[in-house]
């Protein structure tokens, strides 16, 4: 028999942030935010990191926890290494032992950049860093490589503003398009959309990119990697909704669009697996089915 399939997702509304299970649409619970977050990041080990839009401040919390208010704000890049983490600061990439948040290493970023957007590969060899701010770019960051850096121009791409990574690819989406870029690599391609870009997510084995299309209303396109760099490829709607679109995110158990009156849950090809009711939700985060913890065991009976 099959297991049942069960995600969780944490949804960030005006005041408060609500926890769903899909894809039965079951509300599990709901706690109050003070402030506007710039989103929702979720760690390995479940804890959900909220970003405060409007004060120097970032709420931490657990699943059926209250949560906790430390001071500043961290953007939180986390990647397949439980214990530690990126965060872009002012003129530097930042790596943090987590969940101590101890500096472990820093590396420059090129001065006068002023970021909108980072992003991090899976496997945290790349850090991009988007700039709309003329002259519009993306800066990669290699910390495995002495933290060596590449620049990406944006000069005529409409309105950049998301990005994401695979081990192998840069994708950024705009109004009406998306780049994709080999990594480490200038030139790339771009692909035209039939709408503004809403969100992107990669599929695990990083051979396709699903995109959030507002179209008007909310449509997923899936585009296939290109096997030749110079090759445009060619999208595909795989399903359309009836809200505005609000954030997507890709989980074993399928893909995840947030409305915003609704969540659902589909499968890659498309098909819808359940979905919930919430209103207002502007930022999506998924809750790991299984946790792992970057805190080191320790035990005074060891020698």
């Amino acid at each position: 028999m099959l297991p049942a399939l069960l995600v969780v997702v944490a949804v960030v509304q005006t005041g408060g942030v609500v926890t769903v299970e899909l894809p039965a649409g079951r509300e599990l619970g709901r706690f109050p935010l003070a402030s506007h977050t710039m989103g929702v990041f979720v760690a390995p080990d479940g804890a959900l990191w909220l970003p405060s839009a409007e004060r120097e401040e970032t709420v931490v919390a657990r699943l059926g926890q209250a949560g906790e208010t430390i001071g500043g704000r961290l953007v939180p890049l986390f990647f397949r290494e439980p214990d530690r983490l990126y965060a872009v600061f002012p003129g530097e990439l930042v790596a943090l032992a987590y969940p101590e948040r101890v500096r472990i290493a820093s590396w420059p970023l090129p001065r006068g950049l002023s970021p909108t957007f980072a992003a991090c590969s899976h496997d945290g060899r790349v850090v991009a860093v988007l700039t709309t701010a003329p002259p519009a770019q993306v800066v990669l960051v290699f910390p495995f490589d002495q933290g060596q850096t590449a620049t990406v121009p944006l000069s005529g791409f409409p309105s950049p503003r998301l990005l994401a990574l695979s081990d192998g690819f840069l994708a950024v989406g705009g109004e009406g398009r998306v780049g994709l870029w080999p990594l480490g690599f200038s030139e790339g391609v771009q692909v035209n959309v039939p709408g503004t870009v809403a969100g992107m997510a990669w599929s695990p084995d990083g051979r396709e990119l699903f995109l959030l299309l507002a179209a008007p209303g909310s449509e997923v396109w899936r585009v296939p990697v290109p096997k030749k760099a110079s090759r445009v490829p060619k999208p595909k709607r795989v399903w359309q909704g009836e809200g505005e679109p609000r954030a997507l995110a890709l989980t074993e158990e399928g893909l995840l669009v947030l409305e915003d009156q609704s969540v659902h849950l589909l499968s890659p090809k498309g098909r819808e697996l359940g979905q919930g009711a919430v209103a207002g939700g502007y930022a999506l985060g998924v809750i790991p089915s299984r946790p792992i913890s970057g805190a080191v065991p320790w035990s005074d009976s060891q020698p």
